[in-house]
């Protein structure tokens, strides 16, 4: 269990999306750790509206999980080491004002975030 810095919402393309979880890392305290779900959404889930580059959520947006990534980061952003990613299965729920995602990989890998912003 960690406490999550910050969180970003992503869309790349229409009905495909992310989700980025940021923490610090305790043993570590200059770098964070990443944690990125992806996935397409799901039943009566709304794209997010863009304009001028910036995007709007429909909320609430569900979205079934395809994959996560892990990483970690410096204090400056850049990458410390490789990412690792994996093909998995799971889903994220985005409202107001809760985050709830979960997934688990075809090893038995399991990650689960709730997160209230």
């Amino acid at each position: 269990s960690m406490g999550c810095n910050s969180f970003r919402l992503d869309q790349q393309m229409r009905g495909l999306v992310s989700v980025r979880f940021e923490s610090r890392k305790r043993d570590a305290p200059h770098s964070m750790g990443r944690l990125v779900f992806a996935g397409v959404l799901e039943g009566d889930s709304q794209p997010m509206s863009c304009r001028e580059g910036r995007c709007k959520p429909q909320l609430p947006l569900r979205f079934q999980v395809s994959a996560v990534a892990e990483s970690d980061v410096n204090h400056l952003g850049l990458a410390a080491g490789l990412p690792r990613s994996y093909l998995a299965r799971g889903h994220c729920q985005v409202d107001t004002p809760r985050i709830h995602c979960m997934a688990t990989t075809l090893e038995g890998i399991e990650w689960s975030v709730d997160a209230t912003r």
